[in-house]
């Protein structure tokens, strides 16, 4: 590890970034070290602009990218080489919005009550009924529920702030459910093959249902694959009323239990 490197290390340790800042920031200056040969210290603001202008150029980087880029060598500059008259103004590529699709409550239910998966339905139905963050989600252990209060504890989430969040009945039993199955020690949703959490990629790219299992829905964007990183968007669409949390899992059950019936 380079001195520059460690010296980088230790002022976001300073400042309390997460470790996701800590990867994307050392991640992106590197990529400006590779792009600029020789030592960083020597840098000039013409080097710093004809970086950016390869990224959108060349590497046809997005918007969001170009930002984390310019985040990190800013900070480079001005809080770990006290260089702050190096970073002129970088002309970068306008974000564009976009809206997420949109599921009634009824799709969801549908959606859900399609998942035989225990531990995709709980990762789903937990991330929806409390509004979680995917890296919230996948950091919970088993000791954050609180049965008898009906609570959900979120250490350390979003600005290292820790939370109460209401846990619904029907989100519960179904994660009573999930334990009877899996029967987790320390982490709620432990990786299979280590001793630690669900990654954050699992969660936020695995399907919720399996191609075999999918459910059309015309109007979202997901083409009937509902994925744990979009809960999260229904929910603040739909509100985070009782009525809509409680409904949620406990309509997708009567649901599957109808179907089992059926069959």
């Amino acid at each position: 590890m380079t001195p520059l490197r460690q010296k980088m290390i230790d002022a976001m340790r300073q400042r309390g970034f997460s470790d996701r800042t800590h990867e994307s920031y050392l991640g992106a200056v590197a990529s400006f070290s590779r792009f600029y040969r020789p030592a960083l210290e020597t840098a000039g603001a013409d080097d710093v602009a004809k970086y950016f202008e390869h990224l959108v150029r060349e590497r046809e980087a997005s918007a969001s990218t170009c930002r984390v880029h310019y985040g990190a060598v800013r900070f480079l500059y001005e809080k770990v080489l006290e260089r702050p008259a190096l970073m002129v103004k970088v002309v970068l590529p306008k974000r564009g919005q976009r809206l997420p699709g949109l599921l009634s409550t009824g799709d969801i239910r549908a959606l859900v009550s399609a998942t035989t998966n225990v531990k995709h339905r709980s990762l789903l139905c937990t991330c929806y009924g409390c509004g979680l963050r995917v890296s919230e989600l996948v950091a919970l252990r088993v000791k954050d529920i609180d049965g008898e209060r009906r609570v959900l504890r979120v250490e350390q989430g979003k600005g290292n702030k820790d939370r109460d969040v209401a846990l619904s009945e029907a989100t519960l039993e179904q994660l009573r459910r999930y334990w009877a199955q899996y029967r987790p020690g320390d982490w709620l949703f432990p990786n299979e093959n280590t001793r630690c959490c669900i990654s954050l990629y699992f969660a936020q790219l695995s399907r919720i249902l399996p191609r075999d299992e999918l459910v059309p829905v015309p109007r979202y964007s997901g083409h009937g694959q509902l994925r744990c990183r979009d809960a999260r968007r229904q929910i603040m669409t739909h509100g985070r009323s009782a009525i809509a949390k409680q409904s949620f899992c406990a309509a997708a059950d009567a649901t599957q239990s109808h179907q089992g019936r059926l069959r």
